[in-house]
């Protein structure tokens, strides 16, 4: 009886799988044609963004002044020129100011670009910043790390709760940084939000020594992005011809994480479709400190972290003395304090993709 049963079966099983086998054949020629990995775009091929907004010229004034986030200025203030060259100094605020809490916020250029990384700093800082009625940041005059007359400036009361760190950022137009030295995003507060570079470009600027120390830790930080936290997205960004030259100070226990486009990431994130175009690393002075060097990012510090499509080309490492330095894991990553975490879909490219 049971070989009989058996015999009953047999058509059944051929006839299932003549019905699955051509399904799974085209399920393979549909992933076979399915389209590229989604890259950076190169924004040179890409129209002229659309023109810049302007921001108001005249502003309802506080009821008490310099209370407000509007009250009266020195009306001799001259408004940004945005026409020149960053000059390593001055933000703005007006991408931040004009936009109400819940939209997503536009960097245009360099100055709102500072203005975007003073903020985080501040917010991490406990510390309000003051601005003029061109909505320029008030920075420091005296030397002594204080505005010393507050007379005539208001202050960004909004920033307590608006949470800048958790903020949807969309950078909307390539932006040079004039070859200044720049303090890397996020040290004194992990920035927790959503970057979109929009397949645009931050290019020309140097990270040192003196600008790397992530607050509260012995750490530093090498990077654009200084430091990433939890949730963290930053998608479409491209870094290029940057200079990082590392420097740590003698007798710490310092941990340096260098990668030019995020230095430091402890939480989970996603980095995806970006680029590190034609950057220098030198290692100048590092002592006993543990040095992690990616060609990317610096530290990947949990395994639910996603990084993807980030293209790599004409990354170059310079050791001043000592032995070669060797990367800890993958090129790409510093460090993956996981020990289980790999990249998808990143590339080596042999030419410029700008050119």
């Amino acid at each position: 009886m049971k070989k009989i049963q058996m015999k009953k079966k047999i058509p059944a099983l051929t006839l299932l799988l003549a019905i699955l086998l051509p399904c799974l054949a085209g399920c393979a020629k549909k992933e076979a044609e399915s389209p590229p990995r989604e890259v950076w775009t190169n924004p040179v091929s890409l129209p002229s963004p659309e023109e810049r907004p302007a921001y108001p010229e005249e502003k309802a004034e506080s009821d008490s002044p310099g209370k407000g986030p509007v009250g009266p200025v020195d009306p001799t203030k001259p408004a940004i020129d945005r026409s020149k060259p960053w000059d390593g100094v001055t933000g703005s605020l007006g991408w931040y100011l004009t936009r109400e809490n819940g939209e997503a916020y536009e960097l245009w250029d360099a100055y709102d670009l500072w203005g975007f990384t003073l903020l985080l700093e501040a917010t991490g800082n406990g510390a309000p910043l003051y601005y003029d009625e061109n909505y320029a940041i008030v920075t420091d005059r005296d030397g002594d790390g204080q505005i010393a007359d507050e007379t005539g400036y208001s202050t960004d009361r909004r920033t307590t709760f608006r949470k800048p760190e958790e903020a949807e950022i969309r950078l909307k137009a390539d932006v040079d940084l004039n070859g200044k030295n720049w303090r890397p995003i996020g040290l004194t507060m992990p920035f927790r939000g959503h970057f979109h570079g929009e397949g645009h470009i931050v290019s020309a600027f140097n990270v040192s020594g003196a600008d790397a120390g992530k607050k509260g830790s012995a750490v530093s930080c090498y990077g654009f992005f200084g430091a990433l936290g939890d949730g963290a997205r930053v998608e479409g960004l491209s870094v290029a011809d940057a200079t990082f030259s590392v420097e740590s100070p003698d007798g710490k226990n310092t941990d340096v994480f260098i990668g030019p486009l995020v230095a430091h990431s402890a939480g989970a994130v996603t980095i995806k479709n970006g680029a590190v175009l034609s950057v220098k690393v030198k290692l100048l002075r590092l002592g006993e400190n543990r040095t992690y060097y990616g060609q990317a990012i610096g530290l990947i510090g949990n395994i639910l972290s996603v990084v993807k499509g980030i293209d790599i080309y004409q990354v170059a490492c310079e050791k001043t003395a000592g032995e070669p330095f060797k990367p800890y894991t993958d090129p790409l990553i510093g460090l993956d304090s996981t020990q289980q975490f790999f990249p998808t879909d990143c590339r080596v490219l042999m030419s410029d993709p700008r050119k």
